[in-house]
């Protein structure tokens, strides 16, 4: 999703990717809630950007938590959620993220950022977290103990079925980005949805987008690859 936000002082673009599992119909809420301006109403709220964004998941959160509760909406459906919004003349990206939806920075000199990834699979603390929650791990997936239901992620929006097991809070955090920077903001099938060769599709997907690549060019390529997941891809160049 890209989605331009008018507000008084922090006007700028947001992007975002929500990738669903277990059905599409929190993915497809989660989206359908941005779209409606639903971080616009948070920032008209509270100037603070970080902020916004972390109410803005919060509110995601509790919303669906509360359907799941009347009607069973988002207890086995789920979604990760990555949003980057880039204010309007600065050199600064302001990143939440819940799952393992990679927002990434290309440099020009070819180095890149990643932002964490909250996958048992990938990421030994936040495995060993989910554990000590009461989470099981076995073959890549952590599993609740009362439902038997299974995920990579370790966070997540909806998908309440897994209890506590889950963190329901995002990462947020800011990142400086230069004239010539590349931002990718994808589902992780753009990578290795088995999350074992990370680094290497890194290194491929940072070479490409600093060559000129743009968003279908990478889901080609990853669909070439044979991932075998879904691939959703955003590219912004500042």
């Amino acid at each position: 999703m890209i989605r331009r936000v008018d507000a008084t002082n922090l006007s700028g673009i947001l992007l975002a990717v929500a990738d669903g599992h277990g059905g599409d119909e929190t993915s497809s809420y989660v989206a359908q809630q941005l779209s409606d301006g639903l971080f616009d109403r948070m920032v008209a709220d509270n100037n603070n950007l970080n902020d916004a964004l972390k109410t803005a998941f919060q509110y995601l959160n509790d919303s669906t938590l509360e359907l799941s509760k009347k009607t069973f909406a988002h207890y086995e459906s789920g979604t990760t959620l990555s949003v980057v919004y880039i204010p309007d003349g600065q050199d600064k990206l302001h990143i939440g993220i819940i799952g393992d939806s990679p927002v990434i920075v290309a440099r020009k000199d070819g180095k890149f950022h990643i932002s964490p990834e909250h996958n048992a699979r990938s990421n030994e603390e936040e495995r060993k977290a989910a554990e000590q929650r009461g989470g099981l791990f076995s073959d890549g997936y952590l599993y609740s103990p009362s439902t038997r239901m299974g995920l990579q992620m370790t966070r997540d929006i909806g998908c309440h079925a897994m209890g506590d097991v889950l963190q329901r809070y995002p990462d947020i955090y800011d990142f400086a980005i230069h004239d010539g920077d590349v931002l990718i903001v994808a589902s992780d099938g753009l990578l290795d949805p088995a999350h074992s060769s990370t680094d290497e599709d890194l290194r491929r997907l940072t070479k490409l987008v600093l060559e000129g690549a743009e968003a279908q060019e990478l889901v080609d390529d990853a669909l070439r690859r044979q991932t075998g997941d879904n691939v959703s891809a955003v590219v912004y160049r500042h």
